[in-house]
C-alpha cells in the first residue's frame, strides 16, 4: 500500500511506495530556518529520492539563501493553504528530497536529530538516534550516510 500524504486544502498531495526507500532517512532538524518554515520547534523530513514519490499538484517555490549551512535550499509549500511540502538542494543531496512528513497520517522514529544546539531546552532529545550539534557534516559515509537516506 503506498504512503500517501496531502496539504491541508488537498492541492498538494505525495504519494510513494516506502516512505524510508534506503532504509532510513527521517530527520527532525531544529535550525532556526526549519524552525521558522513549520512553525514549530523544527521539521521532521524524510530523505526520498525524487524517482520514488509522485507529486500531483504544483508547490511554490521559496529559495532560501540564509541557511545555517550556508547552502541555499529550495523550499516548497502550497500556495493556497501554506503548508510546507519539502526542500531540496541540489548542492547538498542531489535528485533528493526532503519531504515534510507532517503530510502524513503515520509518522515513524527519526534516525536523527540535528542542529540540538538549537533545540528547545524543554525538549527532550530522542534516544538511540544520531545526534548532530550542528549540521551533518558533508563527509558522512558507512552506515552512518545510510541511516540518513544520503
Amino acid at each position: 500500500m503506498p504512503f500517501e500524504g496531502a496539504c491541508n486544502c488537498g492541492a498538494i498531495r505525495v504519494s510513494m511506495d516506502n516512505p524510508t526507500p534506503s532504509g532510513g532517512g527521517i530527520c527532525v532538524c531544529y535550525c532556526l530556518n526549519c524552525r521558522k518554515q513549520s512553525g514549530s520547534t523544527g521539521s521532521y523530513v524524510v530523505v526520498v529520492e525524487n524517482k520514488d514519490m509522485v507529486l500531483t499538484g504544483t508547490p511554490k517555490m521559496y529559495l532560501d539563501k540564509n541557511t545555517a549551512c550556508g547552502r541555499p535550499l529550495d523550499r516548497y509549500f502550497c500556495e493556497t493553504c501554506g503548508c510546507p511540502i519539502m526542500y531540496r538542494s541540489e548542492t547538498v543531496l542531489p535528485a533528493k528530497s526532503l519531504l515534510m512528513l507532517g503530510l502524513f497520517d503515520h509518522i515513524p522514529k527519526p534516525v536523527a536529530e540535528v542542529w540540538t544546539k538549537r533545540r528547545p531546552e524543554w525538549v527532550e532529545g530522542i534516544d538511540e538516534v544520531l545526534q548532530y550539534h550542528g549540521d551533518i557534516p558533508d563527509d558522512v559515509s558507512g552506515e552512518e550516510a545510510k541511516k540518513l537516506g544520503w
